[in-house]
């Protein structure tokens, strides 16, 4: 990449280590020995967020759960996995009520009966990074 001021960005496609070469040449064509050095790029976590809705499997009890809006920043990143605890000891993917693989990303939990839930949803990058979100569910009588 040549550039013609003091200041360069780039986006490396991936982590991992780049290595680059700069050399600095005046305006008269003279240039300086080329410096070689290793720049490392970091994995970019994975942002977990969900929405939650009034569901109809079960009535007033029904909630459904969706982390569409959960992403991988990093430019080729991608989320291999998804995970909920629904705050009345359910999990999912882990628990016989909790949800099927093909339900994960877009559950619909029935709560045994009224209270205050904490949900948490964890979200896990191909690197293994691991984000996790938390929202109080009131279901009422």
């Amino acid at each position: 990449v040549l550039a013609s001021s003091q200041q360069l960005k780039h986006t490396f496609g991936d982590d991992g280590s780049y290595q680059l070469t700069l050399q600095v040449r005046d305006n008269d064509g003279a240039s300086a020995s080329p410096y070689t050095f290793t720049v490392p790029v970091l994995n970019a976590p994975p942002v977990a967020a969900f929405t939650s809705a009034q569901g109809s499997a079960c009535g007033v009890a029904s909630v459904r759960f969706d982390a569409s809006n959960s992403y991988d920043p990093s430019p080729t990143g991608r989320i291999v996995h998804v995970a909920w605890d629904f705050g009345d000891g359910t999990n999912c993917p882990g628990t016989a009520a909790g949800c099927s693989d093909t339900e994960r990303w877009e559950p619909e939990h029935c709560y045994s009966g009224p209270g205050t839930y904490i949900v948490t949803l964890v979200v896990i990058d191909e690197h293994g990074a691991i984000a996790r979100t938390q929202k109080t569910i009131l279901i009422g009588e």
